[in-house]
């Protein structure tokens, strides 16, 4: 199926229209990311960066509550099914505006990263709290050890079936997003993904980010197409990028203190 960038706009556009059974429960349904900015690329860009706030008295009903929840999981099934790379959008009730979570924060600082699809513009009540800060500006060292350590075990292993090859492809793609906007969180830089390497490379001077180039030749590939030895030597630049990057980001941090 060729995705174009008229089914992104239809699937949002159906999206909303699954919410209008809600009716005044919702108070705000709001978009980020690269739909939201007009930057889609048709086949990769994913669905749904989307922030639904519901009335508090949504949470405080037990019937009214899973009513709500039983129609916004069936538009993420129809979304899901639209052939288009898919996640569930975030819900949260209005009094939760004040304590949203701290990595999607730079989400809502301009009005050229993010849209009001309709409801209320709840924009600049959006809050996190220090306490998501603190864990926010940790994650990259958690990460460290949960995303790119577990990869190691694949160095030890003389042969990788497709499979193997194909799941390595994934997680170097999701290293190459996740690790480097934590790594600009763990910087105290408040950025989002699409600029995470960019503000990197500002902040950490000589940093040699090409290995993330390389990962990012290889989104959406259905099969290994690439040689067992290069793969292989990939997947050892981009842990050692890691421990670089690790190693920086500490320095960096005693300088400041």
């Amino acid at each position: 199926m060729n995705v174009t960038t008229e089914d992104y706009e239809r699937a949002v556009h159906d999206f909303v229209a699954d919410m209008h059974p809600l009716g005044d429960d919702v108070v705000s349904i709001l978009l980020y990311g690269s739909v939201a900015c007009k930057r889609i690329n048709p086949g990769k860009s994913d669905l749904l960066d989307a922030t639904v706030f519901l009335r508090d008295e949504v949470f405080q009903d037990k019937e009214r509550f899973l009513k709500t929840l039983e129609i916004m999981v069936e538009s993420c099934r129809r979304i899901s099914r639209k052939g288009i790379p898919f996640h569930p959008f975030f819900y949260f009730s209005q009094a939760e505006a004040s304590c949203y979570p701290a990595p999607y924060m730079s989400s809502w600082e301009s009005e050229k990263t993010s849209q009001v699809l309709c409801g209320e513009d709840i924009r600049p009540r959006i809050r996190s709290r220090e306490l998501s800060r603190a864990v926010t500006a940790n994650a990259f060292f958690e990460g460290r050890r949960s995303m790119a350590h577990v990869l190691t075990v694949y160095l030890s292993r003389e042969d990788w079936t497709p499979q193997d090859r194909l799941d390595i492809i994934h997680r170097l793609i999701s290293l190459k997003k996740f690790m480097t906007i934590m790594a600009c969180f763990a910087l105290g830089i408040s950025v989002e993904a699409s600029r995470a390497v960019v503000e990197l490379e500002k902040a950490l001077p000589n940093l040699d980010t090409s290995v993330l180039k390389r990962i990012e030749s290889f989104r959406n590939q259905t099969e290994p197409r690439e040689e067992l030895s290069d793969l292989r030597g990939l997947l050892r630049e981009m842990l050692i990028f890691v421990e670089n990057l690790h190693d920086r980001i500490i320095e960096s941090r005693r300088t400041r203190l």
